[in-house]
């Protein structure tokens, strides 16, 4: 077993083209909808807005909407552009913090107080609990499915290794 494991850590291009697409897409829509207020408009029969006030409303979303195309657009960016890696050592982690950050934590397992794997919204997570926080592996920034389950078991095991080492 070799001392460092490393495995590809970014985002997904074409994720991020349909990000931009959606949202740009929804910006114009309310745009359109806000320049082409003639009445009033009521929400869930519970606001009530007069035109002024919808077309507020209306620029407030699609500006709203642009910010998650400028997310999108930075998200590309880094997916195509920056490269970055797991590294799994026998006696720790290192991993960027999120997938828009350039900010790598180092996590020994001396600190670890526990690894696990949760799904939110089927998305799949890779969770290591330390003593100042926890660094969270999206699944959906690993190659693909076979790559996290790999680095899922690695370092289950350099830490479970690490661990009868250090009792």
């Amino acid at each position: 077993m070799t001392d460092l494991q490393t495995f590809q850590y970014k985002g997904k291009p074409f994720l991020m083209l349909l990000v931009i697409a959606f949202f740009g897409a929804c910006a114009a829509v309310l745009v359109y909808a806000a320049q082409s207020v003639s009445g009033g408009l009521i929400i869930n029969g519970i606001i009530e807005l007069s035109a002024s006030g919808a077309t507020i409303f209306y620029y407030v979303l699609a500006a709203a909407s642009l910010c998650f195309v400028l997310l999108g657009l930075l998200g590309l960016r880094n997916a195509l552009a920056v490269t970055r890696e797991v590294e799994i050592a026998s006696d720790r982690i290192s991993a960027p913090k999120g997938l828009m950050s350039k900010t790598v934590v180092n996590v020994p397992f001396a600190e670890v107080q526990d690894i696990r794997r949760y799904a939110i919204s089927g998305q799949e997570f890779l969770e290591v609990v330390h003593g100042n926080g926890k660094l969270s592996i999206p699944k959906q920034a690993s190659k693909n499915e076979t790559e996290f389950e790999a680095m899922a078991n690695a370092l289950i095991e350099r830490y479970t290794a690490w661990r009868e080492r250090a009792a």
